[in-house]
């Protein structure tokens, strides 16, 4: 098999040591992935192996800083750890950390507990198959992942409304979209 580049490649299965017991007659390349297991699995024996060394066990983080130190272009975060996540997704994350941030902080203006910090969208857009649908109908199922209705909870939140207007019409206890997914006892 070639790689595209002219390189010849070859699988060897790994574990020699379940197949072939007698490690005298194995290859170099058996022997390759059998210290590779064994590093893998932090099981370091040199005697064993018949060579001579030295370990020292290193972080990503660690090698990836140590690669960043050649003089390459690269993207790294305020460590200077090479950034290997995709640049667009990084920065959605951000925006949405931050988004859902600032949504706690208005909640803690009006002398509510955060609720917002930790939320992950991905779960709700994979149920709400945001994927699929028309421009219009995501508009209509995003604002009801993000609480977004006229409903009494956020209309409580204008500090103009009636009170009769901020609570439930079914049982009378305040309205909000946590309300009727999870405390309304009249659905």
């Amino acid at each position: 098999m070639t790689d595209g580049h002219d390189i010849e490649t070859n699988w060897i299965p790994g574990h020699p040591e379940r197949t072939i017991p007698n490690s005298d007659i194995w290859s170099k390349h058996m022997w390759g992935n059998f210290m590779a297991d064994g590093a893998a699995a932090g099981e370091w024996d040199y005697l064993k192996w018949g060579v001579a060394g030295d370990h020292r066990e290193l972080g990503v983080t660690e090698v990836l800083q140590g690669l960043a130190k050649d003089p390459l272009w690269m993207w790294v975060d305020v460590n200077g750890t090479p950034i290997t996540a995709s640049i667009p997704n990084t920065i959605r994350e951000k925006r949405l950390e931050r988004y859902l941030f600032d949504r706690d902080g208005y909640r803690a203006m009006r002398g509510e507990p955060p609720s917002w910090d930790g939320t992950k969208a991905a779960f709700a857009s994979l149920q709400f198959q945001l994927n699929k649908t028309s421009r219009g109908d995501r508009g209509r199922r995003v604002r009801i992942i993000w609480d977004k209705g006229w409903h009494g909870g956020n209309i409580a939140k204008s500090g103009k409304a009636e009170v009769e207007d901020t609570l439930c019409v079914l049982c009378g206890m305040p309205d909000g979209q946590k309300h009727w997914l999870m405390h309304n006892v009249s659905l």
